[in-house]
């Protein structure tokens, strides 16, 4: 390999959410990775800082074409700069979005278990979060379609929120599947926002396909953003694909409105540089994960076999399956965090049929991830 994974950041006592929010001495709950920035990376965001001054910047039609070009190449899309808006992160997109679309009392529509952080956004703003639980049947996780239905058919439904690639588990959606998803949610007048945050970290051979791909109408926006494929963050920077131009005009105002429509000073060209000219880095970093994964989930079902490990298609995250031993997955993470310093996130945290599971986050070296296995085998074990 080109790029060395296995050298990490040392980020503990930097104010770091993943080291510093907790005590434990091995954090796998929150998504951020420990590897060092793709060098591209870094070094466009050491240029900017040896301009010596930190001010107003502006957008750029490089920013977006980079996004354009990368999509294009990867996955054959057909978007152009001018289906775009800039937007500081996909959660606060999501947010100005719903405030815009909705009224108090409206229902926004997910599939569960889903990214815990949307029903907070959700309910914050006095709207009703209403979810679909996906049907688990041991190995994968398939769409109820009849009941996915009679969500959206509610008169007070305006807004389906979809994860593409799906977090918690990883899952990588048909295009047969966004397309009915698609028609559903034509058919009751709902409009799709698709979260695509994850759709680079893949397993090699694996791609997911954007929401534009699959889509026939303008009935969606989809959101960009290269915060977890190359752990940027706490750049606060994304973009949002929408082709309806009426629409995505009054979300433009609506971002100036919410002041999240400006970039971030390293923003720019720190961006630019990921998807333009790290592309070689994001790929080995996608077949490291990978083998971190494989390693995972063989050992842990080799010496528990009472847990299951759900092998994610992309993400860097694993959903685990440990309703064999425990029926209170918070406790479970508390304990597991106390006695071993391995902190996990939660499965109920992602909506009530993620009880008895917990996300772990393998963007890490193999090294923690081996210790991580063996620390969680001598947890269950006791």
């Amino acid at each position: 390999m080109k790029f060395n994974f296995d050298v990490l950041a040392k980020r503990k006592n930097t104010n770091s959410v993943k080291y510093d929010e907790y005590n434990s001495c091995l954090p796998m709950w929150v998504a951020d990775m420990d590897f060092l920035l793709a060098p591209a990376i870094k070094n466009a965001i050491q240029k900017d800082l040896d301009i010596g001054a930190i001010g107003y910047s502006m957008l750029p039609d490089a920013y977006f074409e980079a996004f354009v070009n990368l999509y294009h190449r990867r996955y054959n899309t057909n978007f152009t700069k001018g289906d775009m808006a800039y937007v500081s992160g996909v959660v606060a997109a999501i947010d100005s979005i719903l405030k815009q679309m909705c009224e108090k009392g409206d229902n926004v529509v997910m599939l569960s278990p889903i990214y815990h952080t949307f029903y907070h956004c959700i309910e914050n703003l006095g709207f009703r979060p209403l979810t679909s639980d996906m049907k688990y049947n041991g190995e994968q996780y398939e769409i109820n379609y009849q009941d996915l239905e009679e969500k959206l058919s509610n008169s007070r439904s305006k807004v389906f929120i979809l994860c593409n690639p799906h977090n918690p588990m990883g899952r990588i959606f048909l295009k047969e599947e966004l397309e009915k998803i698609e028609e559903l949610c034509l058919k009751h007048n709902v409009l799709i926002i698709s979260d695509e945050i994850h759709g680079l970290l893949t397993n090699p051979g694996v791609k997911y396909i954007p929401f534009s791909n699959a889509a026939k109408s303008d009935n969606y926006i989809m959101c960009l953003a290269t915060s977890k494929a190359f752990n940027l963050a706490g750049l606060q920077s994304a973009a949002i694909v929408c082709k309806n131009k009426e629409l995505r005009e009054k979300i433009q105002e609506a971002f100036y409105r919410d002041d999240i429509g400006e970039p971030n000073y390293f923003a720019v060209n720190a961006n630019i540089a990921a998807l333009n000219d790290s592309e070689d880095w994001l790929d080995e970093l996608n077949e490291y994960i990978y083998q971190n994964k494989i390693y995972f989930k063989k050992y842990i079902e080799e010496q528990i076999p009472q847990i299951r490990v759900i092998m994610s298609d992309a993400t860097y995250m694993m959903w685990v399956d440990c309703r064999k031993v425990t029926n209170d997955s918070k406790a479970f993470i508390e304990q597991l965090d106390q006695k071993t310093g391995l902190r996990v996130c939660p499965g109920i945290q992602f909506g009530q049929c993620g009880e008895g599971f917990f996300r772990i986050n393998l963007a890490t070296s193999l090294a923690n991830v081996k210790l991580a296995a063996q620390k969680l085998v001598e947890f269950v074990k006791g």
